[in-house]
């Protein structure tokens, strides 16, 4: 007697992990910082947005995250928080590179 062929192995399918589903809570402002320009990089606006207000919130002066932040917003078009972002940014460091162009957007900003 011929034995049954053997049937095809089940292979289980994992849903893809969505790293940025839930936004820890940080301690750490850099922590907040590096995991919000993470999301940020890949275009996930709310969380990012989330992280770098934690960030922002832990520590006031952390120009770079404010910067950012401006830039989540953006992409969430949330004007009011781009305005806000970019302008303590500008007040952080107007020395820096990027305070004129930013100057410009803030400028060109839809109300």
């Amino acid at each position: 007697v011929a034995a049954a062929p053997p049937k095809p192995a089940v292979v289980a399918r994992a849903e893809p992990i969505d790293e940025f589903a839930e936004v820890p809570t940080f301690g750490r402002p850099q922590l907040a910082f590096q995991w919000g320009l993470r999301a940020l990089e890949a275009g996930r606006f709310g969380p990012a947005a989330a992280a770098l207000e934690q960030a922002v919130t832990l520590d006031p002066t952390f120009a770079l995250a404010h910067r950012r932040l401006g830039d989540a917003y953006m992409g969430l078009e949330n004007w009011k928080g781009v305005r806000g972002s970019y302008a303590i940014f500008v007040a952080l460091k107007p020395d820096d590179p990027d305070a004129k162009r930013l100057k410009a957007i803030l400028r060109d900003l839809p109300e």
